[in-house]
This record gives C-alpha cells, sequence and structure tokens, in this order.
C-alpha cells in the first residue's frame, strides 16, 4: 500500500498532497487504523474526491455499507465519473438492502462505453453475486421446567346447574375433566429470517413451535408460521415511510395427540410512523377449523391496529383487534361470535439481566343463545385476561437463564366457561 504522507499521524495538519490511494490493506486491523486516521483528517479534506472515495472504499471493505453511502456520495458529487467509486457506491446500497438502487447502478456504469474491457468483466461477474438478496436469520430454543394448576384448561367449579324444560339439574364434573395441576417441561423453538430487497421493500418469514409434555393426555403441541411481504414505500406520502404489508399465517394446536385446531390467516395493512413508533392498521382474515368438532368451524373478519415504540432501553408494543367469527354451519352453539382483544408487551434491559412483560384482555360475545339446557338459554359472555412475566439472565453472547411465570382467567355468565391457571417455569434459552 501507498504511504499517504511521510510525516507521522500527530504531524498531519492538512490534507496530504498526494493522491490517497485506490486500493485498501489486505489486514483488517490497518482498515480501522486508517479509518481513525482518516476521521482525524475530515476537517482538512472537504474538497478531495479522493479522501472521501478512499473512506467509502474502506467501510464498504469492513461491511458497513450504511455508513460507506455518505461518503461515496461527496465523493461523487466532486467528480461524478469516477467508475471506481461509483461501484463502491453500488456494493454499499447492495450492503445497506437497497438492491434495486444497487442494481440500476451497476447497469447504467455496464452501458458506459469508456470502461476498461477487463473492468466490464469484473463488473459483469459481480453483478449477479452482489444483487443476490441476502438473508439474515435469529434462532432462539428454550427449554423449561416448572409447574402449572390446570394443564388439561378444564373448568374451575365442580357443580354446574342444567336447565331442561322439567326444571333445574344439579350435576357434579366428572373427575377427569377437573383442573389437573402437576409438573412439566416446556419446550420451544422459533426462527425469524429477514431479507431486504431495495427501496425498504422487504420480506420476513416467521416460525414458532412449542411443545409442553406433561404426561398423557395434557401433552400440547402449538405451531404457527407466516410469510410477510413489506412493500415499497407509497408515493406522495411521508418521506418517513408509509409501505403497505401482506402477511399469510397458519396455525396449528394438538392437544393429547389430537388436533383440535387449524388456521389460515391473511392480513393488509399499512405500516405509518407515529413519532418514535412503528404504526400498522388494516384488515384480517381467518378461516377457523376444528377437526375434533366441525360445528364450530368459521371464518373470523376484522380490524386490527398495533404500534411498536422504541424508549431509551425500553420497547413497548400494543395490539388491538376486533371483529366478527362467523360460523359455516347453522348448527355451531352460539351462532357469529364478536370478538375484540387489546394486548400489550413490554421489554427493558437492565444492567445484568432483562424483563420482559406480556398482558392480554380479550372480550366474546355469541349472537344467539349458547345452548337452551345452560343458563336458561342465556347468550354467552366470555372475557379472558392474561398475564406472562420473564426475567432473562445472559450467560454469554449464546446462553440465556431464564425464569417466566404466567396467570390467565377465563369468566363467563355461564359458569361452564370459567377457567383459570397459574404457571411457573425456569430454564435455559440458546439465541443464535
Amino acid at each position: 500500500m501507498l504511504l499517504l504522507s511521510g510525516h507521522s499521524v500527530a504531524q498531519e495538519t492538512s490534507c496530504p498532497a498526494t493522491s490517497f490511494p485506490q486500493t485498501i490493506p489486505q489486514a483488517r486491523e490497518a482498515r480501522i487504523e486508517e479509518l481513525a486516521r482518516l476521521k482525524r483528517l475530515e476537517g482538512y479534506c472537504l474538497t478531495r474526491a479522493d479522501y472521501y472515495a478512499y473512506q467509502g472504499a474502506l467501510l464498504v471493505s469492513l461491511g458497513r455499507g450504511a455508513q460507506a453511502i455518505e461518503s461515496l456520495e461527496r465523493a461523487l458529487l466532486l467528480a461524478p465519473d469516477m467508475p471506481g467509486v461509483q461501484f463502491d457506491y453500488a456494493q454499499a446500497l447492495a450492503q445497506g438492502g437497497e438492491l434495486k438502487s444497487a442494481g440500476a447502478l451497476l447497469q447504467a456504469l455496464l452501458e458506459r462505453d469508456d470502461l476498461h474491457p477487463d473492468f466490464r468483466g469484473f463488473l459483469q461477474k459481480q453483478q449477479t453475486q452482489l444483487l443476490r438478496p441476502r438473508w439474515t436469520f435469529d434462532f432462539k430454543a428454550t427449554s423449561l421446567l416448572g409447574y402449572e394448576s390446570n394443564l388439561n384448561s378444564a373448568p374451575s367449579a365442580r357443580f354446574y346447574t342444567f336447565t331442561p324444560s322439567s326444571g333445574e339439574v344439579v350435576l357434579e364434573l366428572d373427575s377427569g375433566s377437573r383442573p389437573k395441576s402437576g409438573s412439566a417441561w416446556l419446550n420451544s423453538f422459533s426462527a425469524a429470517g429477514a431479507t431486504e430487497l431495495g427501496a425498504g421493500e422487504a420480506i420476513y418469514v416467521l416460525a414458532d413451535l412449542r411443545h409442553r409434555q406433561s404426561g398423557g393426555a395434557t401433552d400440547y403441541l402449538q405451531a404457527e408460521g407466516s410469510v410477510v411481504w413489506r412493500a415499497p414505500k407509497l408515493q406522495g406520502l411521508s418521506a418517513q415511510g408509509n409501505h403497505p404489508n401482506l402477511r399469510l399465517g397458519v396455525s396449528q394446536l394438538e392437544f393429547g395427540g389430537r388436533t383440535l385446531f387449524q388456521g389460515l390467516r391473511a392480513e393488509a395493512s399499512l405500516e405509518f410512523p407515529v413519532s418514535s413508533c412503528q404504526g400498522r392498521g388494516g384488515l384480517a382474515r381467518e378461516g377457523r377449523k376444528f377437526p375434533e368438532s366441525p360445528n364450530n368451524d368459521g371464518t373470523y373478519i376484522g380490524i386490527l391496529v398495533s404500534t411498536h415504540c422504541l424508549f431509551g432501553n425500553n420497547l413497548a408494543s400494543f395490539q388491538f383487534n376486533t371483529g366478527t367469527d362467523r360460523p359455516d354451519s347453522e348448527f355451531r352453539a352460539g351462532g357469529s361470535q364478536r370478538r375484540s382483544e387489546l394486548g400489550f408487551g413490554w421489554t427493558r434491559g437492565f444492567r445484568g439481566f432483562e424483563t420482559h412483560l406480556v398482558g392480554a384482555y380479550s372480550t366474546a360475545r355469541d349472537g344467539q343463545a349458547y345452548s337452551s339446557l345452560i343458563g336458561s338459554g342465556a347468550t354467552r359472555e366470555l372475557n379472558r385476561a392474561l398475564v406472562r412475566a420473564e426475567i432473562r439472565v445472559p450467560i454469554n453472547e449464546i446462553w440465556i437463564w431464564v425464569v417466566a411465570a404466567e396467570a390467565s382467567r377465563q369468566s363467563s355468565n355461564l359458569d361452564l366457561f370459567d377457567v383459570q391457571s397459574r404457571a411457573l417455569y425456569a430454564g435455559i434459552r440458546a439465541r443464535f
């Protein structure tokens, strides 16, 4: 590598008279040292295109494309026809996820008739590799041991009053249908992938698997997966970004070895900035199938609103959705059901540990009497509240100790649907 100046760093009080080199050091440590030296010269080299070009090339070589963009744009403002700098700029855009802009710039470069044949051949070889979408992934695996007070999600009461035409009858719930408490082993795995396509466009893939083993009929398996397309920003709206979103998701619940629920959900929404938060509003439609009781099948259609905010060390989220679940069969007990849910999440990092809190409250009301045998034909109403808290203590960059507690309560005007549960778990999580 060429020396920039014969003076020591301490003596550099002006921009070097010699041109900055077109090549960069091979050693990563040397490139970092060069960046630090260029930073000290910043005030003296404001009109030097070769200074900004060299700084941008160093940043690109270190994978800091987003930082390199400003330096390379300044270089091109000072010297617009530098092909090498334009290629570095295309690399910086690609590293920053702006693949469409990078592709347009590379194509414009290849259409120039003043390129050296060797450089044209190099660009053509790099074009496919440079513009290939880059995926980033995040995986989490958790294994916890704990205790739950209602492993089988059974009703809370022991005696129930039924109302046939002959008069009230009080019956005792079978012992096998009462709440079962005990220890359990909870394992979960989640994966998230994302790729930026440029101009704010992106694709996200999410998957979550949760399995609880507690013995026999109380074991369950819950699986969810979704794909999200975040479209480019709408033209003519806020420059901060208003992006249409499309989401497709599937879910399944197995309990005691039987498939109880299957869902197929589609969402169309608009993402928009709100101060230091990111908001989203739109429509949702879900086909809901119950293989063990097909009469309960239905279709949910509703609206959704959510926001995610970052305040210092606090990450907060809020969600609200409301809509109607219409039955596929006229024989479904209760008919159509109006449902609403409000949820929140809060995460905060402290010195040495992190706390995570999730809460939800939902209401549901049937459109007609649930059954003439229960509550004298009253229309069923359901109210459910849930709170879950986690404390996470990092061991190193991968392993984390986790303690989790959860409480839920479902109340109803029909005692048969009163359900409550408490759980406490502790274990370990790996993130990679």
